[in-house]
C-alpha cells in the first residue's frame, strides 16, 4: 500500500494511462488516497483484491475498467464479484471506465469522489 501526497507525475509510471489521469486528478484536487491497496488480504487470501484506488478519507473505492482487462463474460464476473465482496465490507464502489476517463475526467471524477457512479 502506497501513500501518494502531492507526487510529481513521474511517480505515477507504474499505473497505466487512464490510472495515472485519475491519480493526477484526485492529487490536483488535494483528495488523499492509496493506489494498489490490497483489500483482505490482497491477491493472496481468498477474497482479497487490489483496488486501483480507495479515498482514505472515505469509504470510496475507484476502480478504472479498462477494455482490455475487463471486457468479457469471465472478466465481468470478476469484476462483479469484487464489487460484492468490496460493498460487503461497506465500501463504495465507483468504476470509471476508460472512455469515460479519456473524454470526460473532470466530470467522472467530480462524482467519482462523492461515489456517485456513471451508468455503463
Amino acid at each position: 500500500m502506497m501513500e501518494i501526497e502531492l507526487l510529481s507525475p513521474s511517480k505515477y509510471e507504474f499505473l497505466n494511462k487512464p490510472e495515472q489521469a485519475v491519480a493526477n486528478w484526485l492529487d490536483k484536487h488535494g483528495i488523499p488516497f492509496t493506489v494498489q491497496d490490497p483489500i483482505a488480504g490482497g491477491t493472496m487470501e481468498l477474497g482479497g483484491m487490489v483496488v486501483d484506488f480507495r479515498l482514505t478519507m472515505s469509504r470510496i473505492i475507484i476502480r478504472v475498467m479498462g477494455v482490455y482487462w475487463h471486457q468479457g463474460l469471465e472478466a465481468s464476473g470478476r469484476d462483479i464479484m469484487g464489487e460484492e465482496v468490496l460493498r460487503a465490507k461497506g465500501y463504495i464502489v465507483v468504476d470509471l471506465w476508460e472512455d469515460d476517463i479519456n473524454t470526460r475526467l473532470d466530470y467522472v471524477m467530480r462524482l467519482a469522489v462523492q461515489g456517485v457512479e456513471i451508468p455503463r
